[in-house]
């Protein structure tokens, strides 16, 4: 049989564990999940944005921890080609003891937090993280429903001087943007949505990573138990603005009355491109 051309799952998963690294010591990725969200700019470059809706805490731990399986190997790779080979007794020497050292990380979880962060693996902790949203500015509201979903009312207005990304939390490093603001030195704004598209799509690093991190995981662990049903981002996403829309990846393009221009993008299960639009003002 010929050899795979590609990674093994184990290597995947290692590359994903090191760029993924300050979202592993919170043990959960936050995501969009039914949502409205809207973006008005002027001229000027005052903005005001809205979120309203879900944010999901997808957990990010190893789903197997605590639980005793035996160890099994899995596929080795050659470095240079990425195809599969015959593992060694090296090899498999190496495993079992990545495999300990794993085993008894996932039995002591508070070794993974960082101090001053809430643990998101609890409820307690999610009550605290809610707490700290409440306190910044922006956050109108933010409620634990449970189940891992927060509901939030957020909205901010500002000049945009400089850069704007949403969300922010205090001492939660590494949380990925739903939605960034980059001014250009030539007046115009870059807009970018990369949380508001279906999970299964790469370009989306929340739903890559998990996607990468939960499959590689369960498929060299067989102490993982079933993956939960997928959540998906649904919702739209409103961009209003005077300036001129040098370009934008809408289905139906900008929407024009009176000075201003309307871009619209609805997110389903099926949504595969991330919201871009380039804004241009006067000087």
């Amino acid at each position: 049989m010929q050899a795979s051309k590609r990674p093994s799952a184990m290597w995947s998963a290692r590359i994903w564990a090191v760029l993924a690294a300050p979202l592993l010591l919170t043990g959960c990725l936050l995501s969009p999940g039914t949502f409205v969200s809207s973006l008005d700019i002027e001229a000027n470059g005052d903005f005001t944005f809205r979120y309203k809706g879900e944010l999901l805490l997808t957990d990010m731990s190893n789903p197997g921890a605590g639980e005793e399986a035996p160890f099994e190997p899995f596929p080795c790779y050659d470095e240079n080609t990425f195809e599969d080979r015959e593992c060694t007794a090296a090899d498999i020497d190496a495993q079992r003891t990545e495999y300990e050292e794993r085993r008894q990380s996932a039995l002591m979880p508070d070794a993974m937090t960082m101090p001053g962060m809430p643990d998101l693996e609890s409820d307690e902790g999610i009550a605290e993280f809610v707490a700290m949203l409440n306190k910044q500015k922006g956050f109108e509201s933010a409620v634990y429903r449970g189940d891992r979903i927060i509901d939030v009312a957020y909205e901010i207005s500002g000049n945009l001087n400089s850069g704007f990304s949403f969300p922010m939390a205090d001492n939660m490093p590494g949380i990925f943007a739903f939605v960034t603001i980059i001014p250009r030195k030539d007046g115009s704004v870059k807009i970018t949505a990369p949380a508001y598209v279906n999970s299964d799509n790469s370009a989306n690093p929340m739903g890559a990573m998990g996607a990468m991190m939960g499959g590689a995981m369960a498929a060299a662990d067989d102490s993982a138990k079933a993956a939960p049903a997928k959540q998906f981002a649904k919702g739209s996403f409103t961009i209003r603005t005077t300036g001129q829309v040098l370009t934008n990846n809408t289905e139906e393009g900008a929407e024009m009355q009176g000075g201003t221009s309307t871009l619209t993008w609805n997110i389903t299960e099926r949504s595969t491109v991330v919201p871009e639009a380039l804004v241009r003002f006067a000087p």
